[in-house]
This record gives C-alpha cells, structure tokens and sequence, in this order.
C-alpha cells in the first residue's frame, strides 16, 4: 500500500481547521444566546405592564451590534469551512492525475479493458498498477477515519473502481494477494451498487 505524506498533511491541516472552526461557531452559538437573553432582561415589569428602562436604551444598541456581528462572523465561518473542504478535493484530484496513465488505460476504449485477460503486463505495469491502487487503499483509510465524506467520494471516484473491477487481470491479482489489498477490497464493498467480483472475500476482524 503506497502513502502519500504530502496528501495526508494537507488533510490532516484541513481536517483540524475545520474542527477549529466548529469550534468557533459553537462559542459564537453560545454568545448569540447570551446576547438573546440580555434582551429578555432589559424587560422590567413594572405594574403588569411590559416597559423598556429608559436606563436600556445603550444596553440595546451594543446587543444589537454584538449580534449583527456574531452573525457575519458565524456566515464567513461557515464559508471559510466549505472553501476548506473544496480546496482539500481538487488537492485529492491533482494527486489521482499522477495515475492518468492506469486510468485511461482501464477506461471502457481503453487499450486494458480490450484486452483484460492480457494486460497488465510486465514488472512496469504493474508497478503502475500498485501505486494507483495504493492511492485508492489511502482514501479508504481517510473514508474509514471520517476525514473524507464517502457520498462525495462516491461522485467523484466510483467509476475508477468500476474500470478497475471490469480487469480480469487486476481482479486475479488482487484475489491472489487479497491480504495485501484488503483496504482497497473493502473500499470496493462500499461501493454497493457496482458490480464485484470481490464481494465474496471476508477478512477476521
């Protein structure tokens, strides 16, 4: 199984952000809430009936500006998360197109997938193979781990599982060495409506 330092750093940096940020937002949650009930207590009831302290008034103006900027800084949070998680995406995109060569090759005009009880071949193919696979195996392990979300995956990256399913050569490879490939096979389980010729390997927990 191949790893990819640089990946998993950038991950990990987004990951704590991410965290930091929710963080945040918890205690500008908690903020808002206080603010809301100074408003309740502004209130003073005086002879049943509701009358605003006169004594209030600069008590409302800051509750109102503290508010007006808990919620910007809540919506630029909530922002900073999302550009995070796209940012982290299209970095696990650049790092698949060192795998483009494998790729094309399995895609359905592809030069494997014609002929896939042949091809791979040769210790330079499959060595190619191996990292592609390896890469797969490391987002099997940031899916597990919750650092990546398996339905966006899924959109992205399932269709390269497929290509890869659809090579006889590859799949008898992977279930000669399935102990050495057990994250990318369980990787492939999840994807649940594809086809599978590895469905039937199970692992002792």
């Amino acid at each position: 199984m191949s790893k990819n330092p640089t990946l998993i750093g950038n991950l990990l940096k987004t990951n704590y952000m991410r965290k930091i940020n929710n963080i945040t937002i918890a205690v500008a949650l908690l903020l808002l809430f206080s603010v809301t009930l100074n408003f309740v207590l502004i209130y003073h009831y005086i002879n049943e009936k509701i009358i605003l302290c006169s004594s209030s008034i600069a008590d409302w103006a800051t509750a109102i500006i503290a508010l007006s900027g808990f919620l910007v800084a809540f919506f630029k949070l909530r922002k900073s998360n999302k550009i995070a998680e796209s940012t982290f995406w299209v970095k696990l995109r650049d790092s698949f197109r060192k795998h483009n060569k494998v790729h094309r090759k399995l895609e359905e005009k592809g030069k494997w997938r014609k002929k896939s009880k042949k091809l791979p071949k040769g210790n330079k193919d499959w060595v190619s193979v191996y990292a592609y696979l390896g890469q797969l195996e490391l987002c099997n392990k940031m899916i597990d781990n919750g650092l990546i979300d398996l339905e966006t995956f899924k959109t992205q990256y399932k269709y390269r599982i497929e290509n890869i399913l659809s090579n006889e050569r590859i799949v008898q490879k992977i279930i000669d060495d399935k102990e050495y490939w057990k994250e990318f096979i369980r990787l492939t389980k999840k994807m649940k409506d594809l086809y599978n010729p590895l469905q039937s390997i199970e692992f002792e927990k």
